[in-house]
């Protein structure tokens, strides 16, 4: 999709727009119009949680039409078989509430106990929770 290393399009895309937009109960037919709202807008990262209606078929479709243009990917992700999914349908970042990080790496894995993209701490100024860890 973009030749540039994953974290260099991270930290651009949060440097443009330093919020995530974060589409809680998004259903697939909605999924495209409201991505396409937000890339122009100038959201450059776009998270669906894994417990939306049919969230991989909306990430999917996000990935196929704006991951050119926006990090997408996934949250919530609490089972190990959620990231393959992901990682088979494109989706580069998952965010985990709370997970044993060598069972949930993937391309990007944020870890807290609370949602990770919420406040700030010192360990990931982009990220946040009480205790959060960034994986590459």
């Amino acid at each position: 999709m973009n030749a540039k290393p994953f974290d260099a399009r991270f930290n651009e895309a949060f440097a443009k727009c330093p919020l995530i937009a974060i589409l809680r109960g998004i259903e697939p037919k909605d999924s495209e119009t409201i991505g396409k709202t937000l890339v122009e807008a100038g959201f450059g990262i776009i998270e669906v949680p894994l417990n939306s209606p049919d969230p991989f078929d909306s990430i999917a479709r996000l990935v196929k039409r704006f991951g050119h243009r926006a990090i997408i990917g996934a949250g919530t992700v609490t089972k190990s078989e959620e990231i393959g999914e992901l990682a088979r349908i494109g989706a580069a970042i998952a965010v985990s509430p709370h997970a044993a990080s060598r069972r949930y790496r993937s391309r990007v894995s944020f870890e807290g106990r609370l949602h990770p993209l919420r406040q700030q701490t010192s360990h990931c100024p982009k990220l946040d929770p009480a205790p959060c860890r960034c994986h590459e």
